[in-house]
């Protein structure tokens, strides 16, 4: 399958823009403008490489006194923000103060008094589209579903046990027949329904200062290949999509701030919860196969960008010819050297043939099964990171053509489906990979929760997070369990079983709401 000129635009852009970078860090400043210039014009002005390349050239040009014409590009970034991440975003603000910093260099009061006027009719004016989309998803209107706000069954429960205990506790009182024992175990119940309120009003009178700062950090990410991607519209929704399809859900983060285990302790066990945790390049989900959902400015895309520009050429090469390339230098002058985003240095993909006949263990099938799980071809080097390795497949039914990247961690990229990205090219076209990436609606609302942990610790609290009720109500099970065989009266006893049949229900519910889709 060709990429289609939009593709090949934006790829040519960012070579452009990597090119750009490499002139400045070279002192190059006239080249570097000339190709930042040349990125905003293929791009357009709201493309999120435009705006970094908009970034750059206010640097250079302030840093090199031409102070007007900095103030001039910041007001076009200025514009593009607005369009594209809103007036109220935090790149928006920096542009803001950047650009009242340069009316005072320049003694431009009365251009600094007109931006601070434009900042407040375009805030007032997304107040109010914020309002009215609202007010529409509130009609069914909008195009994302709408969360439906459902009554918390889990404080349902807690107060109608409730009631019930506080009325038996008044009747074994007044009837004087209230014993140590009853008076242990119903302390013991007592303070567990003390603590769980405690850590339920410092749950929800938290501000999420997590959540906010998530946002802060990046508010877009995706896959590799950008079918399924992640939008934090505000600091309780994210906006999840799936090729064209979209799904509205909250989402909550969890880090080590005392509000998060408020929230974590105090919310419904019959939550369906999407585990994501917090990784250097973006997020990633916590299950068999997980996805990972890339910053926007991860490098990893870099890598990713020049892949599919070298198949893009591989395959042209096979169609003029008939055969792929045996070298790099047969289908590039400059060999395709690109800047390696992780080690900052030129390098150049290694290219290998493989002749299947020649091969006693392997077949092209199982070539593939192991590239998609994250394996080598035979003979292939070692993977590092930034690295591109590409592979030509002779001997088999078809010709072939494979390519595949490598990550910050020395892996492959991963793509939606979990799997290990591969691009693979046969007779010249792009063989597209059937994805079984699983549907955005299921029985219930999910919930996103993300974990913003020290990597050494996601290994052994990710298994206790996910099923965290279920630890909680077994181990007052087994108190209660234990307490019950030091009581001998009847009623002492009745109290006991009570509390150690609810606290089982409890655990068993937590367990199929936890396995439940």
């Amino acid at each position: 399958m060709m990429m289609d000129d939009e593709s090949k635009t934006e790829i040519n852009a960012q070579r452009k823009f990597s090119k750009a970078i490499f002139a400045l860090e070279s002192g190059r400043f006239e080249e570097s403008e000339r190709l930042l210039k040349d990125t905003i014009n293929m791009l357009g002005k709201t493309h999120h490489v435009s705006m970094l390349a908009m970034k750059t050239l206010v640097g250079i040009t302030s840093e090199r006194g031409r102070s007007e014409e900095a103030l001039q590009i910041s007001l076009d970034l200025f514009e593009a923000q607005i369009a594209a991440l809103g007036v109220t975003h935090s790149e928006t603000a920096r542009t803001v103060k950047n650009m009242v910093d340069l009316c005072k260099e320049l003694g431009k009061p009365d251009v600094a008094e007109h931006i601070a006027t434009m900042v407040q009719i375009a805030s007032e004016e997304e107040k109010l589209r914020s309002t009215n989309s609202f007010r529409n998803l509130r009609l069914g209107v909008g195009g994302v579903e709408e969360v439906e706000s459902k009554p918390n069954l889990w404080d349902r429960i807690v107060h109608y046990f409730y009631s019930r205990f506080e009325r038996y506790f008044k009747w074994l009182a007044k009837s004087g027949n209230a014993t140590m024992g009853i008076t242990l175990i119903g302390g013991l119940a007592g303070l567990i329904a003390i603590s769980y309120i405690v850590l339920f009003l410092i749950g929800t009178t938290s501000t999420k200062k997590s959540n906010v700062l998530l946002r802060k950090a990046c508010a877009q990410y995706s896959t590799i290949d950008k079918r399924k991607r992640l939008e934090f519209v505000s600091d309780y929704q994210v906006v999840v999509a799936l090729d064209l399809k979209t799904l509205a859900a909250p989402f909550r983060v969890y880090g080590r701030d005392w509000h998060d285990v408020g929230t974590l302790s105090t919310s419904s066990i019959f939550d369906k919860e999407n585990w994501l945790l917090c990784t250097p390049e973006g997020l990633k989900e916590c299950h068999a196969k997980p996805n990972v959902f890339y910053r926007y400015d991860a490098p990893e895309r870099v890598v990713f960008q020049q892949m599919q520009e070298i198949m893009l050429t591989a395959d042209e090469f096979f169609r003029d010819r008939g055969y792929y390339p045996e070298q790099m230098k047969q289908i590039s002058k400059t060999s395709f050297r690109y800047m390696n985003p992780f080690t900052k240095e030129m390098e150049e993909p290694s290219l290998q043939i493989i002749n299947l006949k020649a091969l006693t263990r392997s077949n092209y099938e199982s070539i593939l099964d192991s590239l998609q799980l994250g394996g080598r071809w035979p003979g292939e080097p070692n993977l590092r990171a930034g690295c591109i390795h590409c592979c030509q497949i002779t001997g088999g039914k078809k010709p072939a053509f494979l390519i595949h990247g490598c990550d910050r961690n020395n892996r492959s990229l991963s793509g939606t489906d979990g799997l290990a990205v591969l691009l693979r090219s046969e007779d010249g076209r792009l063989v597209k990979t059937e994805s079984d990436s699983s549907p955005l609606v299921s029985m219930r609302t999910p919930i996103y929760c993300v974990m913003d942990f020290p990597s050494e610790l996601t290994t052994s609290i990710t298994p206790f997070l996910r099923y965290r009720f279920s630890f909680i109500f077994g181990w007052l099970l087994i108190a209660f369990a234990l307490l019950s065989r030091f009581v001998s009266k009847p009623k002492e006893k009745a109290v006991a079983l009570i509390l150690i049949g609810l606290c089982l229900i409890l655990t068993l519910a937590s367990v199929a709401s936890a396995l439940m889709p």
